[in-house]
């Protein structure tokens, strides 16, 4: 892999030639001087404690050329995510290879290593090849809430695979501290079919629709849609923006292409309310920094004693999705919550990579996004009936 960091020096225009080899020979010593290998990021704590140390006893200059050899080792990394995933993989193979030495050394039969290494591989690849140095007690509960769940996996093959993860955390990780009789399977959240999100949709009424079918469409929780400003919108080339309390932008999520022409309709209404509210003195925002979603009625400031309009009241949303799914006749304890995971799940099930998944939602850990994987129907909805054969 150190050759393929090489030739992208060679390429890059900022690095001269005959410096190369030194790049490479002050990398190679950061990383042994630090503990990692190649495929993992030098983090800016690593490169503090680091530095520290060779600044006490190397010049000013070999210093400065190795932070600037590590600058571009990380920028490598972050344009080839090939490298990082062959690092990732290359850990598990050293795993896997020191499972098969410790079971060769109890003597365990050829038939219950092939079994251990298969669970093993799979237990791997669920995780997304996580570092298994950095395996939590929560990484072990999305597994055990997966094979719960998976209805084409039997009994004996889920005691099969806990053995076989056990042995792995005890006798290969040296991890004897999470208790496996403890770990119980995830509570999972409600998902709607398609189906039912579309009768729940038809049932809105007023804005409620179209702010559903936006939740829905672009995957958001509650808080977000209702944060949303006009200047969020960007109508030409179907994107929302969404941003933290401070205005910055969190993440560009696309929404759905059928609402285009219903979100320009409801723009025009929007800005009627907005012109409204300036004539009668009760905003002082531009119409960008104007609520997507605002609020039918004004908000009166009892100490200004002057009026202005908030968004639409979470409790107000709530209730109207209540009261949509009970005219949808769907028994199904749902929540407007409910929309984001039908969302998450349904983008799994029809082949969506789980790290996008996990970018559309927003989410800082995949860990949180894996749990989508235990309400996904993708294999099972491949499955053709016997009957089907007649």
């Amino acid at each position: 892999m150190l050759n393929e960091f090489e030739i992208y020096l060679k390429k890059s225009k900022n690095v001269e030639t005959e410096y190369i080899i030194f790049y490479l020979d002050w990398l190679k010593t950061a990383l042994n001087e630090i503990n990692k290998k190649f495929g993992e990021f030098i983090t800016s704590g690593d490169k503090k404690k680091y530095f520290k140390k060779l600044s006490k006893k190397e010049d000013d200059w070999l210093v400065t050329q190795t932070k600037y050899s590590i600058k571009l080792y990380n920028s490598f990394l972050k344009e080839n995510t090939h490298i990082r995933e062959k690092y990732k993989k290359s850990l598990w193979t050293e795993i896997l290879n020191d499972l098969r030495t410790s079971l060769k050394v109890k003597n365990i039969n050829n038939v219950v290593e092939k079994k251990y290494v298969l669970w093993i591989n799979k237990f791997s690849s669920y995780l997304e090849f996580k570092s298994p140095y950095k395996l939590t007690k929560k990484d072990l509960q999305l597994f055990v809430t997966h094979l719960f769940n998976d209805n084409t996996i039997t009994e004996a093959q889920e005691k099969e695979a806990m053995n076989s993860v056990l042995y792995l955390y005890e006798k290969i990780l040296n991890n004897k501290h999470i208790n496996l009789k403890s770990i119980k399977p995830i509570s999972l959240p409600t998902v709607l079919t398609k189906k039912e999100i579309a009768l729940i949709i038809k049932n809105a009424k007023g804005d409620y629709k179209i702010m559903m079918s936006l939740i829905y469409g672009s995957g958001l929780k509650l808080s977000e849609a209702l944060n949303l400003k006009i200047k969020d919108l960007d109508i030409f080339n179907g994107f929302l923006f969404i941003n933290d309390k401070n205005g910055k932008v969190l993440r560009k999520v696309p929404f759905s292409k059928l609402l285009k022409v219903d979100l320009e309709l409801y723009l025009e209404k929007v800005s009627d309310i907005y012109i409204n509210d300036k004539n009668n003195d009760n905003t002082k925002l531009s119409l960008e920094e104007f609520w997507l979603f605002p609020s039918k009625t004004l908000t009166k400031n009892f100490k200004t004693k002057k009026s202005h309009r908030e968004h639409i009241y979470t409790t107000s949303v709530q209730q109207a999705f209540k009261r949509s799914l009970k005219l949808s006749n769907i028994d199904k304890k749902a929540s407007i919550q409910t929309l984001r995971h039908s969302y998450a799940t349904h983008l799994l099930e029809s082949g969506c990579d789980i790290k996008v998944i996990q970018k559309l939602l927003g989410h800082v850990n995949l860990q949180t996004t894996m749990i989508y994987r235990s309400l996904a129907q993708k294999d099972i909805l491949k499955i053709v009936s016997p009957l089907d054969s007649f």
